[in-house]
């Protein structure tokens, strides 16, 4: 009866594990339609959250074995997230040097050194 117990047991965790391998692949595919979806609205801060979102779910991917078919899956999401994580942060990295830019400008004016009518093809 022992064994009949123990037997059960394992085949019970072994199928939570795959439920649990299934669900970050799951979450990944999810995260990515979240972004493609919703990215283009998303503030400063919702880019914040969902960096480490990206991390959770990533870090979850690492703590088990795929197939092969798996790996490529889960090579295509990684690879959209990255896509939309990526563009935020150029953009994000574009504002700030246009605005660092522009302070530069008000800058070397009040040195003299500026003259804001040349045109700056």
């Amino acid at each position: 009866m022992k064994r009949i117990v123990f037997l059960l047991i394992i085949v019970c965790s072994m199928f939570s594990s795959c439920d649990k391998q299934k669900a970050a692949i799951d979450d990944l595919v999810d995260f990515s339609e979240e972004l493609t979806e919703n990215s283009s609205e998303y503030s400063k801060e919702e880019w914040e959250k969902a960096i480490a979102e990206y991390q959770k779910i990533v870090d979850k991917i690492d703590q088990y074995e795929y197939s092969d078919e798996e790996l490529k899956k889960i090579g295509k999401y990684k690879t959209r997230c990255l896509k939309y994580l990526t563009k935020s942060t150029i953009k994000q990295v574009s504002d700030h040097v246009h605005k660092v830019t522009k302070q530069l400008e008000g800058a070397l004016e009040e040195f003299g050194v500026y003259d804001s009518d040349v045109d700056s093809d």
